[in-house]
Formats: structure tokens, sequence, C-alpha cells
């Protein structure tokens, strides 16, 4: 565990729920932890999961802006250009912690999510702890050094990009896949023809991309026993 500890917001399933124990790690695009984030993780635990999310900024002082806000995400330019991926691998780990211990969740049972920068941070855990499964949604880029990470990747990893993204150009979407592909390891690839980069997001909100990729996570996480129910796990 890290030695300055991310705040961690813990989000339970209802006691109703009818699914063996399942934990996700639920990471923040650059907007931070913020009201959206919540409502995503509340989703999540609706469906069965404890869905755990940690507050990446909190090294530098930042935290959680409002889509609405009118500065944007300029608000946490500062925040973004001092995440480390290793300090971002800590606070992950910190996040499997709970989820295995005090949760009682198995590591197959446990997936990380992320938008933007959070989908890199899925990429990144999924190479560093055994995860059932990752998805990524938009991940920020990935530069050629960091592709190593491919090598290591434990679940199987579902990448979901927008086709209109600017910010991520095609060219290093395809040397993800490429990279995973000569590791042989398993991962999937979703592209939204006419989305952009957070379109799963307020701020540039594509309805069809958005609802699409949120049911083919559930079903994603479903398919890979992340997600099972008590009848299908007895």
């Amino acid at each position: 565990m890290s030695e300055q500890l991310a705040p961690l917001h813990v989000f339970r399933p209802p006691e109703s729920a009818q699914h063996l124990p399942a934990g996700l790690i639920v990471l923040q695009d650059a907007f931070g932890y913020n009201s959206y984030l919540q409502d995503i993780a509340r989703r999540f635990a609706a469906l069965g999961f404890t869905a755990v999310v940690p507050e990446l900024f909190h090294r530098s002082g930042g935290v959680g802006i409002e889509y609405d806000d009118p500065r944007g995400m300029e608000a946490n330019r500062e925040h973004m250009r001092a995440l480390k991926v290793e300090n971002v691998l800590l606070d992950v780990r910190d996040a499997y912690a709970l989820l295995t211990s005090a949760e009682g969740v198995p590591p197959e049972r446990i997936a990380a999510i992320g938008w933007c920068r959070g989908g890199q941070g899925a990429f990144f855990a999924n190479a560093h702890l055994p995860l059932g499964a990752a998805i990524s949604m938009y991940g920020n880029r990935i530069a050629p050094d960091l592709l190593e990470h491919a090598k290591t990747q434990h679940g199987r990893i579902l990448m979901i990009w927008g086709g209109a993204d600017g910010y991520i150009p095609r060219d290093e979407r395809r040397a993800v896949a490429d990279a995973l592909s000569a590791a042989g390891k398993a991962h999937d690839e979703i592209v939204f023809s006419d989305a952009d980069h957070g379109f799963f997001a307020p701020f540039a909100y594509h309805e069809l991309a958005a609802r699409m990729a949120w049911n083919m996570s559930v079903e994603f996480l479903r398919a890979t026993g992340v997600l099972a129910g008590r009848e299908e796990g007895s």
C-alpha cells in the first residue's frame, strides 16, 4: 500500500443483489472525482459490483470539478501533468487491496475501467495486478516506451475509441493493439466512427456511442466472468 493513501470512495451493491462478490476499480478522467463519476459508480453498484473510486489528483492537491464548470479541463491541467504512472499504480493497488481484503472479492472477479487518463490507468492496472478484465475508454495517449506494459496484461482488455478523436491519433490506437497482439494478450477493440474524445461524458456526449459503450462494457464484464450471478457461479 502507498505511504500517501488516495481517498477511496466505495459504492456497494444493494443487499438484495443476486451476484457473487465482484469488484470494480473506477478511474477518473481529467475532471477528477465529480458527481458524474459518482453516478457511474452507483450504476455499477446497482449491477452487483463493489465499485471503488480513487482520487488520482490527491498528491498535487487537485479536486474534482463538474463538467459544466466554465474553466473546463484547464482547471486540472497542472494536475494531469503531475500525474505519474507509478503513482496511479500505487492508488490502484490501494483500491485493489481494499476489494480483496476488506470486501473479500477474489482477484478473478475484480476489473478496472477508466476514461481518458483513467483509461490509460486501467491498461496499467491490468498489467500489474491479476485482474479478471479491464476496460479502457479513449485511454489517454500511450507513449512508445509505455507499450512494454502490453506484455504483462492479465485479464482480457476491451478498448473503446472515438473514431473522430483528434486527441488520440489512429496510429497510436493501432500501436496499442499491435503491441497486445504481439504479446499474445486477449483484447478487443471498438471504434465509434463519428464519436469524439470524451463521448461518454457530458462535454462531448455522443448518445449512440455512450449507450452502446455502456451496454458493451456490462456484457464484457459478464462474459469474462467478473460479474457472475449466483446461479451461474454455483
